[in-house]
């Protein structure tokens, strides 16, 4: 059985977007259920604690990306303990990813401002006036070896939607991909079961299906 974390503030899910956004969590876990063959739970963070966890057999926990910045949380006792002590691996996303290095330590900062003179970008979907930002699909730079990497390309393409980042990264974590704006687009701890990726795995397509090989590799990665 799987957790699917939703790490969705309720600012989010009131905002204009909100409804788009819980859709999209229901893909989400139907698409780790085709992936794995096992049921897949989703709780919002604020109801998920150790002994929360403890009364099902998890084998993996997904914590999703969010679409609040990370100041407007303080709810995140019970999530935040999981992560310190994970009862079993932990893949966050995006977001999901940010919460857990902040957990651990780590401070989430914005990419960085726009330089001088710059427009403002194009994308459809602005996360923060005047900052950089990555959205949509593009490639990253694997730069160490991973077991989540397996069968893909030293420049696999995934699904990005983010200003901030994790950078430097929590104590005992290691590096692997990265991108020209980004620093950390894919870690792992050396000891505990714990990974993260800036970029969204769980948002792949026909056209883009290296986000689905890195959920097979993980799923493949903690057993059954």
């Amino acid at each position: 059985m799987i957790l699917y974390v939703d790490m969705e503030h309720i600012t989010g899910r009131t905002a204009p977007w909100g409804h788009a956004l819980m859709a999209g969590r229901i893909k989400v876990k139907y698409r780790i259920e085709e992936i794995t063959c096992e049921p897949c739970l989703i709780a919002h963070y604020a109801n998920v604690t150790p002994e929360f966890v403890q009364q099902y057999p998890f084998r993996a926990i997904l914590l999703s990306g969010s679409g609040t910045d990370p100041e407007h949380y303080t709810d995140l006792a019970g999530v935040n303990a999981v992560i310190q002590l994970p009862p079993v691996p932990i893949l966050g996303m995006c977001g999901g990813w940010q919460f857990m290095a902040q957990a651990l330590g780590a401070a989430i900062n914005p990419l960085g401002p726009l330089p001088p003179g710059a427009p403002s970008s194009d994308d459809p979907v602005i996360f923060r006036e005047g900052y950089q930002q990555e959205y949509g699909f593009h490639p990253v730079q694997i730069t160490a070896s991973h077991p989540l990497f397996d069968g893909l390309s030293a420049t696999p393409t995934f699904w990005h939607a983010h200003y901030l980042e994790v950078n430097p990264i929590p104590p005992g974590f290691r590096i692997y991909a990265q991108t020209a704006l980004c620093t950390v687009q894919m870690a792992a701890h050396d000891t505990h079961p714990l990974f993260g990726t800036q970029f969204h795995p769980e948002h792949y397509d026909d056209a883009h299906p290296d986000g689905r090989r890195l959920l097979e590799n993980f799923f493949g990665l903690v057993g059954g």
